[in-house]
């Protein structure tokens, strides 16, 4: 039994949500509070670096500039090593990755001062830095407090889809409700039956609103910023390799018995998740302007390409025409974020379509495609649309094979 989900239809005269509903709300990828947190906190690492950047330019006689340029190397340190990203922050990974970005910030700042050759940039390194680490793991610390009273009074709530038999729900629920600092709130659940103990619509407290089935589809409801996965039968290794693909690049955390860890599959990263005995499972994250750069490298290459067959696109198109028709056709396919994009192709009709068909020549007109950034040059090939298909984060690429989806 699948619950019906999404109405948000209420008692009447009571003006309380029905058993099994949930008030339909519409919300960003990350919550407001995690992207008014993530702006705290690099607010507060960019003042602990520039206050003692700032004190040892006065008290050493240094220039201005100097100063102005660590600070901009920390910060971009600090950015490309995720330090800010909002679904780390308040969790065990979230001082390393402070630290980790302080480390290369050192770095690079010793790099340029030997390519400069100069000694200058030794201060810096050894000491202002160091001092600049310490300030910030102090900030985070006096954030992190302020997040668990916030918690306690019951906002930066993060809202928690629990997956499993209803004794593994059940168990999510009561360790949730005994450590209000976590600030997770397991406000739905899905069980093997899609539905609670004795055939009830509730599993302790929590509207049950599907079964194994409907969490593919549930997983990605804005409404939730995690999906736990706990035991249950019927749940296999397939089930979720699946559901990790479709929540990669959607801002859902996904998160797991240990017991289910082995089954997650290589492309995910193992962390603990505070002091629950749960897994989460992330995709690894390409450094910022990664995808940029692979546009502009796919971007040129599919210029220099067409300008390369230019002639044979010409004659295919003049083959196709003679027997009779368009050259062209459009199909609907679908892009990396879901939208429907009209895919071209020379027509394969009559012995000349069969032909190119098998050389793939058919195939040639998507260079446009990968010139106009819709597609890339390597990517999996892109999904016709329908009810059930989500494509991977990535753009749908001219040769497929990469990433690969998990097989049954």
């Amino acid at each position: 039994m699948t619950t019906e989900f999404g109405l948000g239809r209420r008692l009447a005269g009571t003006g309380r949500a029905a058993p099994g509903h949930l008030p339909v709300r519409r919300m960003p990828a990350h919550p407001r509070w995690r992207i008014r947190h993530a702006r705290f906190a690099a607010g507060s690492d960019v003042v602990a670096v520039a206050a003692p950047a700032g004190a040892y330019s006065l008290v050493s006689g240094t220039t201005p500039v100097a100063a102005g340029v660590v600070v901009g190397l920390a910060a971009t340190s600090l950015l490309v090593t995720h330090t800010w990203d909002p679904a780390a922050l308040g969790g065990r990974a979230e001082l390393g990755r402070l630290l980790r970005g302080m480390l290369v910030a050192g770095g690079a700042t010793g790099l340029l001062s030997l390519a400069l050759d100069t000694l200058a940039g030794r201060p810096w390194v050894f000491g202002v830095l160091p001092a600049a680490a310490a300030l910030a793991v102090g900030g985070r610390v006096a954030l992190r407090a302020q997040l668990r009273r916030l918690r306690r009074r019951g906002g930066a709530v993060t809202r928690v889809l629990a997956v499993g038999s209803s004794e593994s729900v059940a168990s999510l629920v009561e360790r949730t409700r005994q450590a209000p600092g976590l600030g997770w709130s397991v406000v739905a659940a899905c069980t093997p039956t899609g539905t609670g103990p004795d055939d009830g619509a509730l599993a302790a407290g929590v509207p049950v609103i599907g079964d194994l089935d409907a969490v593919p589809g549930l997983a990605t409801d804005p409404r939730f910023d995690v999906v736990a996965v706990g035991p249950a039968a019927g749940w296999s290794p397939w089930r979720l390799r699946q559901l990790a693909w479709r929540l990669a690049g959607s801002g859902t955390e996904l998160v797991v018995d240990p017991a289910l860890a082995e089954n997650a599959g290589p492309r995910t990263d193992l962390a603990t998740v505070d002091g629950l005995p749960l897994l989460c499972l992330r995709h690894p994250a390409a450094p910022p302007g990664a995808g940029a750069g692979r546009a502009v490298l796919d971007g040129t290459a599919a210029a220099l390409l067409l300008v390369l067959v230019a002639p044979l696109l010409l004659a295919v198109a003049v083959a196709v025409r003679r027997d009779g028709g368009p050259a062209l056709v459009r199909d609907d396919r679908l892009d990396a974020r879901g939208r429907t994009f009209g895919r071209l192709a020379f027509r394969c009709a009559g012995d000349t379509g069969a032909a190119l068909h098998r050389m793939g020549l058919d195939r040639l007109p998507e260079l446009l495609h990968v010139l106009c950034g819709t597609m890339a040059l390597v990517g999996p090939r892109p999904a016709a649309p329908g009810p059930d298909v989500h494509p991977p984060p990535v753009r749908p690429g001219l040769v497929a094979g990469y990433p690969r989806r998990a097989s049954r």
